[in-house]
């Protein structure tokens, strides 16, 4: 008898500290929140709209785990995701000719008189523009200027880190 009321006891008293644990932990998921990502799409207009949109939720104090992006917004993405805020976003989109930068053509003025000398006798065929400037295929040169560019101020941020370092994930 003796036995069977001990084995109620152990049997209630583990019921009970169940029944608090799987409280507790119903308790400390309803105050975690579900994970935030933020997806920002491609478009120079839009990059400008992203960075609306990155005020309004820093001033609200969301922050997400994972920032993604194509385009303007990739850019956009991995400066915030780097640890620049919306305003400083703001401030290098606002500061950079991206016209200029997304303009690949280069001039003769800016050549050495090296190239400008052996310029058409290269392996390389190159066509030349009616005001006798050098004119590359796309393959070569597309995208230099944009690419020097935010090599330049993705350095700032990047403190020799990798993309698996940042602060907020980004993929």
């Amino acid at each position: 008898m003796v036995e069977a009321r001990s084995f109620r006891l152990i049997k209630g008293a583990f019921g009970k500290a169940a029944t608090l644990l799987i409280l507790l932990l119903g308790i400390s998921r309803l105050n975690a929140h579900p994970p935030i990502g933020y997806v920002f799409s491609g478009g120079g207009a839009r990059a400008y709209a992203h960075v609306g949109v990155l005020k309004v939720l820093e001033a609200n104090g969301i922050q997400p785990d994972l920032i993604t992006g194509t385009s303007m917004g990739a850019v956009v993405g991995a400066l915030y995701a780097m640890g620049y805020n919306a305003s400083q976003i703001e401030e290098i989109l606002i500061s950079n000719a991206w016209q200029d930068m997304l303009d690949d053509s280069f001039h003769r003025k800016d050549l050495d008189i090296g190239q400008k000398r052996w310029a058409p006798y290269g392996t390389l065929n190159l066509e030349m523009e009616s005001n006798l400037e050098p004119k590359l295929p796309s393959g070569v040169w597309v995208g230099n200027n944009l690419n020097l560019e935010l090599a330049k101020v993705f350095a700032v941020a990047g403190g020799g880190r990798n993309f698996d370092q940042l602060p907020i994930p980004f993929g």
